[in-house]
């Protein structure tokens, strides 16, 4: 939905700014699950959400289930980004370096907790297509077709086509 680089450790309105862009474009969600950070943890912010519908809900500390689809986003951004390139200093460059990551993960990326579907699939309600394994004989008939995301050879869009 958004992401935003901060400079520092963010305020609580600095939390309320971000969020109220992103419930302005996408709508407001029945609850947002945040760790009790002082910038979730506070009047302002509990303020904000109440004529927003919006129930904010804490996740146990040491509870992963509550937290583990973003911890799980962050694993795969460190492991399939950020330790294959050179991290820019500059924040304006580390936010374009970002957003082509969290593109390639959603339009690109198959995902094994949603049956090797991306997630915009999964939003644009794609249904799973059982896909039978090949008879041999098809295999030679297949094209193994390999691009790479914005260019970048750390996220690649691997497609199997019927050859021709």
């Amino acid at each position: 939905m958004g992401f935003v680089v901060f400079k520092k450790e963010p305020k609580s309105v600095d939390i309320r700014t971000f969020l109220g862009r992103l419930v302005k474009h996408h709508g407001a969600p029945k609850y947002i699950i945040s760790d009790k950070g002082r910038q979730f943890d506070c009047a302002g912010y509990k303020t904000w959400c109440r004529p927003k519908g919006i129930e904010p809900r804490y996740a146990s500390a040491g509870s992963l289930r509550a937290t583990a689809i973003i911890e799980r986003f962050f694993l795969s951004l460190k492991d399939e980004w950020l330790r294959r390139i050179l991290v820019p200093i500059n924040r304006e460059s580390l936010r374009r370096d970002i957003r082509c990551y969290l593109e390639w993960f959603a339009q690109h990326r198959p995902h094994q907790g949603i049956d090797g579907r991306t997630p915009n699939e999964v939003y644009d309600g794609v249904p799973v297509v059982e896909k039978a394994r090949p008879e041999p004989k098809e295999l030679a008939r297949l094209e193994l077709i390999i691009r790479f995301h914005e260019g970048r050879r750390q996220l690649p869009i691997v497609e199997l086509r019927q050859a021709a």
